[in-house]
């Protein structure tokens, strides 16, 4: 069973002659299950914390009071983390520290022609690409759930950004993309 997603896999799957072992992906989503029931992540999320009160309006996740609660609670992070920065209780500089020793112990670890995956958070995300890219905000890119980040390290110690969030094998199951 192959993913019609992909224009480029679904000419494969044509020359391969597999046309008839095509599916269409099923829409789905990230659900959190409450009073026995699933509800959908709301939208309006950077980092898992949501940014937009108007968002969770509606939504039996969260009442709006509580959105507004917390953003009254600890209005310093909320500001941070929309300006691009760590809220403020976490210690950017050890944490950074922590996803570079990681990251660095990951590369020297794997085999030259080796490919590797590593799931991580977006936070986590972010701080590396800001190492690498120098940016001057530390959350400087919107991170999709189960999005893709392709970096490249070779041999001589240089570093590639290949992509960043690259979501085309979950389009569909986005939030923003779902036809209503």
């Amino acid at each position: 069973m192959f993913l019609a997603r992909v224009p480029e896999a679904l000419a494969l799957v044509d020359e391969l002659n597999l046309t008839d072992r095509l599916t269409a992906p099923a829409a789905g989503g990230a659900a959190i299950w409450l009073d026995g029931a699933a509800h959908p992540m709301p939208g309006g999320l950077v980092l898992g914390v949501p940014t937009d009160p108007a968002a969770l309006r509606g939504s039996p996740l969260v009442e709006a009071a509580d959105v507004e609660q917390v953003r009254a609670e600890r209005p310093a992070d909320w500001e941070r983390m929309a300006a691009g920065q760590l809220p403020a209780s976490v210690d950017a500089g050890a944490f950074g520290s922590r996803v570079r020793a990681a990251l660095t112990d990951i590369v020297n670890t794997a085999g030259a022609s080796d490919t590797v995956a590593v799931f991580s958070h977006g936070g986590v995300i972010n701080v590396i690409l800001h190492g690498i890219l120098g940016t001057a905000r530390t959350l400087s890119f919107p991170i999709d759930y189960a999005s893709l980040t392709q970096l490249r390290y070779s041999r001589e110690g240089r570093t590639t950004v290949a992509s960043v969030n690259v979501v085309e094998h979950v389009w569909d199951l986005l939030p923003r993309n779902r036809v209503r």
